[in-house]
Formats: C-alpha cells, structure tokens, sequence
C-alpha cells in the first residue's frame, strides 16, 4: 500500500498546485478582466460565464483537496523540511510520540477505501462539469464571429485556463483512475493468494500485522 498512498499524496499535490491556479485566474477574472468588452466573461453564446465556472471548479477542487487533507498527517510532511526551520526539534519529537504510540512508523498519509471512493465520486463530478469550461472556452476559440486574436491578453489567459483544465481533468484522473485502481486490484489479489495459501498460525500472524496496520493508519 505505500505505492498507493504515495500515488495519491502526488495526485493532491497535483490538485492543489491546479486550484491554486484556478483561484489565481479567479482573481485575474474579477480584476483585470472584469471590464473587459468579451461576452465570455458575462453572457457566452455557448456555455457558462467563465467566473461562475471557476468558482464552482475551485469548491470542487477544495472538497478533494479536503479528502486527502483528512487523513495527512500535517506535521509529518514538515518533517522532511523541518530542517530548514527553528520548530525542526518539535517535528522530531512530535514525529517520536507517534512511533512510540503505534509501536511503528506512523503514515504520513493513512489510505481509506472510503474516503478514496468519495474521492473519485467527487473528481467524476468535477469532469463532467468541467465539460461546461471546455464548451465555453473551445467554441470562443473556434468560432471566427466571436474570437478576437487582438485581444491578446485574453486569449493568453483563455489558453491557461484550458492549459489547467487539461492538467485537472485529463492527467489527474488518468493517474488517479489508471495507476491506483491497477494497484489496488494486484494488492486485492496479493491478499487473497496469502489467504489461500496460508495455514491458520498464518493466518493469524497475517491478522495481527493488519490489525497493527488499522491502528496505525488511525
């Protein structure tokens, strides 16, 4: 399981580095280009307006980044730079308290079959209305009445919404999808080969390892 939890703390890096990106075009949205005589901003012929579009993909995007914030240890992930700050002696010992509470090394991240569920549930919904970005953006683009490659600055901030609905909503769901359930199902059969092929002192030894693992991951 520690490829999948590490898979899923690199996808939420990825989410989060996306939603920072999102509030930033927000900002630009409400700022710069909030007066600015396009259609694409207020009432598009095709789709949503695109400030109402990245203020829903920014709540969807926080409730993922909340799911996988749950279960993280915080603390934990600053102990890899906690030498570069004055608490590293704090991180350390905290980091202490925990292994001596487990009786192991404690997760930084501790996988939910669940809360992974709600996960990919969520990250379904946010593809589909994500589709209402796409429509809006792509036909501005294609359709000759509308578009105008004089407004340049527009059309740059366009391509980088695009270019960061196609890293949220293409990359991340193919590694979220792909790479995790794949490993999830090989971990699924890997336990029950041991369980068939395990005797009952086996089995039992199996069970405390996994029973340590819950208390760990809680």
């Amino acid at each position: 399981m520690r490829e999948v939890r590490g898979k899923v703390l690199a996808i939420s890096i990825l989410q989060n580095i996306s939603l920072m990106f999102y509030c930033i075009e927000l900002y630009y949205c409400l700022t710069t280009f909030s007066k600015a005589n396009n259609r694409i901003f207020s009432y598009p012929y095709l789709g949503i307006p695109i400030p109402i579009f990245l203020i829903f993909k920014i709540l969807l995007m926080t409730a993922l980044a909340g799911l996988v914030l749950w279960d993280t240890q915080i603390i934990l992930c600053l102990h890899y730079f906690g030498c570069f700050f004055s608490c590293h002696k704090f991180i350390q010992n905290y980091y202490n308290k925990l292994t001596k509470k487990y009786g192991g090394e404690p997760y930084i991240y501790a996988f939910h079959r669940t809360r992974y569920k709600q996960m990919r549930l969520i990250k379904f919904v946010d593809i589909c209305y994500s589709l209402t970005g796409w429509i809006t953006i792509l036909y501005y683009f294609l359709n000759s009445k509308i578009y105008n490659s004089k407004q340049t600055d527009i059309n740059a901030y366009l391509l980088l919404v695009l270019l960061t609905l196609i890293v949220s909503d293409l990359w991340i769901p193919l590694l979220l999808f792909r790479n995790i359930n794949s490993l999830l199902i090989r971990y699924d059969e890997i336990r029950r080969e041991i369980e068939l092929d395990s005797d009952d002192s086996e089995l039992e030894e199996l069970n405390v390892k996994m029973d340590r693992d819950v208390q760990i991951i809680h």
